[in-house]
Formats: structure tokens, C-alpha cells, sequence
């Protein structure tokens, strides 16, 4: 009976036990009613992650209720405070963004001569991380004619990875090869002859080149010998000469740029200069932080011309004051950038453009009268890039485009606004394929031919 009175004492005593701990857990989760799974989340930098991933258990409520503040930068290494909060509640967490993982490398066997100071990048084909990546050798590279060398990628917060690569160091005897393809040129232009040649070597990718143009009078109508002499680092020599024609230009492209200018227009810059070639740009009030570039594109040699202020079809096109007064503010900027108030101009849309006729009927019929009595001179365009499309028109696209025009004088419309980095991509095919083609780029000036589209409003 004792043992019977003991055993039921025990029950009892487990059952109220079982009971306060019941009521503690409930008390608990009235006052805690969020519970996460970790209050120190550690993610990989760029990985996704949904704040709202890391509620285990809303108690009394649903998950939706609970509202999230806060940001995590998960490009971004660091430490991001996220809070959730459930009325008066709140409940904060640390989240630790980390990069974590080593640099994914690919090497390659690398060939070359006994004069070149070899660096890690030689040996590499490709190289991925989310984080910034230096490359170094692991130990030094001896001048022994075959060995082995370890590349070492190591990203700035210290994952590396190590890669092995053969090394072959040969005795260079071999100059380098000058294409002796004929260059032409026009009258009157200061071509950059470096442009034009076409040097390699099997082992030196960046021989030194030495020109002597003293023979060649771009002033007069000919046909010139220029001298070419080519080092490649190990002291091989060659030697050639190149026929030169200087002629009056025949076939012309004017390349023609709107819409910007940005951080586009530079590289764009960039490239013309590398092939002599000379653009006009018809600019905007848009992106002013960028006009440095329009004063850079006046002093080498390009044009500036105007396009528009503001670029709104409502605006521009709701009348013809209105019209005037978006371009006497694209010229009064310009003026105060170059010096001078351009004559030349394109109309949003081209003169051919429908839009116009949603804001004001015929106004494009008479802006083109216009225009002309306040001294100015519109151009449009026979062949476009295609660029406008969208902003995501491949690079081959805007190549094929492009290319396909056959006139003798082809202004061809491209756009340089920042979204347009195919343009710039496309732009050295593009100017190859009609250097090829014997033509020479212009910008626009007082010899340039009308371009015009028929009006349609």
C-alpha cells in the first residue's frame, strides 16, 4: 500500500511538473513569439538569400505578419543588422556576408623567348571569383629553357588557389612579319599610320614599330612608299615599305552618335583615335556629369552637333516654341563647353518621325523649313546600327546591321547613352569592315551631303 501511495505521489508530482513546464513554454512563446533558426546567419557573398528564409516558428500567428527591416548586401562582405518585428515585439539578427571560396583557375602551357620578364597572367586561360583576384607566382621562374611554374590566384580575402603550367623559354631568330597590304588616304587628312598596319610575331605580341612618312604628301593627290621597320623584343628586325595612295575621298561613312554623352562616349573615343577615324556627336542635356567627353570628342577632331535637351517627345514636340526652346538650351550648353554654337542637328526621332504627331499635328513639316531659315542644317541617316532596338541588341547584331549598307556615302546612326555597351563593343568590326571596303570616316562638316528622310508629319 506504502509503494502504491508512492508511485501516485511521483505521477502527480510528474504530471505538475509536465504542467509548469507547459505554462513556461507558453508564457515564453506569448512573450518571444518569434523564433529563428539562427541568430547569426553566415552566407557566401553573391549567394541569394531571403531574409524571411530564417523564421522557424511564429507562435500565435502567421509568418506574414511578422515585418522585416532592413538590407543585406549580398555583393557586398560585412555585417547586416535585419529586424522582425511582431507588433511591440522585436527580434534583431546579425547576418555575416563571406567570401569563403578560392579563386577557380585554368592554366595553360605558355612559350615564349629568353628576353620577356614572364608574369603569372601568360600562363592563365581563365580565372573566376567573386571577389578581386591577384595573380603571382609561387618561388621565382629560372631562365632554365623547359620547366614547370605554380600560378597562385588569391582573392583579397586570402581563399587562393594553385594551378601547375609548363614554361618553354626558346632562342628567338624569327623577325616579325609586316603585312604589305596598300593603305589609302585622303587629301588634306593627318592619317595615324599606325592604324593601318598589320604586324606579328610568333613570340613578341607588342613589337616596336618605327615609321618614317617623309615620302608621303597627304596635301596632294599620289601614290607614296612609307617605311615600316619592326623589333621584336629579342633585337629581330624587319623591314618593308607600304604603298600609300593618297586620293580625294570617293566612298565616305559618316558615323553619327546620339543620345549621349556617358561613360561610353570615352571608350568610344578611344577607339576612333586607335583607327584614325573621326565621328560626329549629336548630344543631349541628359547626363551632364559626362560633358568633359563632349569638349574631349571637339578637340580630337570630331563634331559636335545638337540633338535635343530633354529628350521628351511630349515636351520637344508640343509646339514649335517649344521646340526652339529645347534647342537653344542643347546649344547655350554646348557653347559653353566648345566655344561655339553647333549648326548641325538631328531631330528626336529623325526628321521622319511619327511620334510628333501625338503632341502637335504637322510639326515636322514645318520644323523642317524652320530649321533651315534660323541657320541650321538637319541630318538623318541611311543606315542604323540598330541599336535603338533595345538595350540588350547584341554586338553581332549591331556588326551585321551596320555592315550592310552599300552607297558611296553611308551616315550611319549608332547611340552612345549609357545602357549602350554593345555599340562600343561592335565598333572596331564595324570601322574594320569598311577600311577594308576602301572607305575613309569623315565628320560632318560644310562638304557633307544632305541626309534626309521624307517627312511624314
Amino acid at each position: 500500500m506504502p509503494r502504491k501511495r508512492r508511485k501516485n505521489r511521483f505521477g502527480n508530482h510528474l504530471l505538475t511538473f509536465l504542467f509548469i513546464c507547459i505554462i513556461f513554454l507558453l508564457f515564453y512563446a506569448f512573450k518571444n513569439p518569434i523564433l529563428l533558426y539562427s541568430s547569426n546567419p553566415v552566407i557566401e557573398i553573391n549567394q541569394d538569400y531571403d531574409p524571411s528564409s530564417n523564421i522557424q516558428q511564429v507562435f500565435y500567428h502567421a509568418d506574414s505578419d511578422v515585418k522585416i527591416s532592413g538590407n543585406v548586401n549580398t555583393a557586398k562582405v560585412g555585417e547586416y543588422t535585419i529586424t522582425y518585428q511582431l507588433n511591440n515585439y522585436k527580434k534583431t539578427c546579425i547576418i555575416s556576408v563571406k567570401d569563403t571560396q578560392a579563386p577557380v583557375l585554368k592554366v595553360k602551357s605558355y612559350k615564349t623567348d629568353l628576353v620577356e620578364d614572364v608574369k603569372p597572367e601568360a600562363f592563365v586561360k581563365s580565372v573566376k571569383d567573386d571577389s578581386k583576384v591577384a595573380l603571382s607566382f609561387k618561388g621565382k621562374v629560372s631562365k632554365d629553357t623547359e620547366q614547370t611554374v605554380t600560378i597562385v590566384a588569391k582573392d583579397v580575402y586570402g581563399n587562393y588557389s594553385m594551378k601547375d603550367a609548363k614554361l618553354t623559354l626558346v632562342e628567338d631568330h624569327k623577325k616579325p612579319v609586316i603585312e604589305k597590304s596598300t593603305i589609302h588616304v585622303y587629301t588634306g587628312s593627318k592619317p595615324n599610320y599606325k592604324s593601318y598596319l598589320k604586324i606579328t610575331d610568333d613570340l613578341d605580341q607588342k613589337p616596336k614599330i618605327k615609321i618614317n612618312s617623309s615620302n608621303v604628301n597627304t596635301k596632294k593627290d599620289g601614290t607614296y612608299k612609307l617605311s615600316v621597320t619592326a623589333t621584336d623584343r629579342s633585337g629581330n628586325k624587319a623591314k618593308a615599305k607600304i604603298k600609300v595612295i593618297v586620293e580625294q575621298p570617293k566612298k565616305v561613312v559618316y558615323m553619327t552618335f546620339d543620345d549621349g554623352p556617358s561613360e561610353n562616349t570615352d571608350k568610344i573615343l578611344k577607339i576612333l583615335k586607335k583607327y584614325d577615324a573621326k565621328a560626329t556627336f549629336f548630344v543631349t542635356g541628359n547626363n551632364q556629369k559626362y560633358n568633359s567627353s563632349i569638349k574631349k570628342a571637339y578637340k580630337q577632331g570630331n563634331t559636335i552637333a545638337l540633338h535635343t535637351y530633354t529628350h521628351d517627345y511630349a515636351t520637344v514636340y508640343s509646339s514649335i516654341d517649344a521646340y526652339f526652346e529645347d534647342l537653344q538650351k542643347i546649344s547655350d550648353m554646348v557653347k559653353n563647353i566648345i566655344g561655339k554654337a553647333p549648326k548641325y542637328i538631328r531631330f528626336p526621332g529623325g526628321s521622319s518621325n511619327m511620334v510628333s504627331a501625338n503632341y502637335s499635328d504637322g510639326i515636322m513639316t514645318k520644323l523642317e523649313s524652320m530649321v533651315r531659315e534660323n541657320g541650321y542644317e538637319y541630318f538623318d541617316w541611311n543606315c542604323s546600327s540598330g541599336d535603338a532596338a533595345s538595350n540588350s541588341v547584341s554586338a553581332q547584331t549591331i556588326i551585321d546591321n551596320s555592315t550592310n549598307c552599300n552607297y558611296d556615302q553611308i551616315m550611319i546612326l549608332f547611340h552612345d547613352s549609357s545602357p549602350k555597351t554593345t555599340t562600343v563593343e561592335a565598333l572596331p568590326k564595324i570601322i574594320e569592315n569598311y577600311k577594308e571596303r576602301g572607305y575613309v570616316f569623315k565628320a560632318i562638316s560644310k562638304d557633307t551631303p544632305e541626309f534626309h528622310h521624307d517627312v511624314n508629319n
